[in-house]
């Protein structure tokens, strides 16, 4: 439990399926006890990964107030799709009601700022705020490195990265400083959104491509199927309203 960059990396949850609420409670505590007792700075947020409410029981922005008080604590989703803060992380980052209107309705409808919890749209719409308590450049390049050899090693030869996820600049010319190397054995991009990723959809699905999607949610899903009926309509020379259907 090193000091790491900008913030504490602390592993507060059990790697296993544990169901004790109790048990991942105390250990959370206690290392928010052992980061308090450490001397460092109350304005250094404790981040933990690894918590799952199918094994660890539900959490918000409450409970984290009631175990952490005034030290800010990012608790990082183990799918890494959602991020819960209490209420000292939230007043570090600056994420509050006025801020939450200006991010687009999809991004709101999938924030719970009374529970601290954001998640999906969510989520991607404050790394900017966030990633600088979360990582220091340095343990992103180390990561990026360590994903560039498990590529290697599992004979990956292409690797895409939805766009909107890395929308800050800086981000993505690090990723391309480790991924794009002419010795780089394998190709990697950023994947459009909206209008460019039917583009690219339509372009490898009429070119024969087997394509496989990965979904969260039902509007998702729906939107797969849209695509895959409108492909297939083209495919068999149907116009019109089969497009739609």
């Amino acid at each position: 439990m090193a000091q790491r960059g900008p913030s504490k990396v602390a592993h507060a949850f059990a790697a296993d399926a544990t169901t004790d609420d109790a048990i991942d409670a105390t250990r959370l505590a206690s290392a928010i006890n052992e980061f308090n007792a450490s001397g460092a700075d109350m304005k250094t947020p404790l981040v933990t990964w690894g918590y799952h409410h199918y094994f660890h029981g539900p959490l918000d922005r409450a409970e984290l107030d009631k175990l952490a008080g005034d030290r800010p604590v990012i608790v990082w989703h183990r799918s890494a799709h959602e991020v819960f803060f209490n209420t000292a992380a939230l007043k570090l980052i600056e994420l509050d009601d006025e801020f939450v209107k200006t991010l687009p309705a999809p991004a709101q409808a999938q924030i719970k700022l009374e529970k601290g919890h954001f998640f999906e749209v969510g989520m991607l719409s404050v790394m900017r705020q966030v990633s600088p308590y979360m990582a220091s450049p340095e343990q992103f390049r180390r990561g990026l490195e360590f994903s560039r050899t498990s590529f290697l090693k599992n004979a990956i030869t292409l690797a895409c990265e939805p766009g909107m996820n890395f929308t800050d600049r800086a981000m993505q010319d690090v990723i391309n400083s480790v991924y794009s190397p002419d010795e780089t054995p394998f190709n990697h991009c950023f994947m459009g959104i909206g209008p460019e990723f039917v583009f690219a959809f339509d372009t490898y699905w009429d070119a024969d491509y087997q394509i496989h999607v990965h979904n969260n949610g039902d509007a998702g899903m729906s939107l797969c199927q849209a695509w895959h009926r409108a492909g297939t309509c083209r495919q068999h020379g149907a116009a019109g309203p089969c497009h739609g259907q």
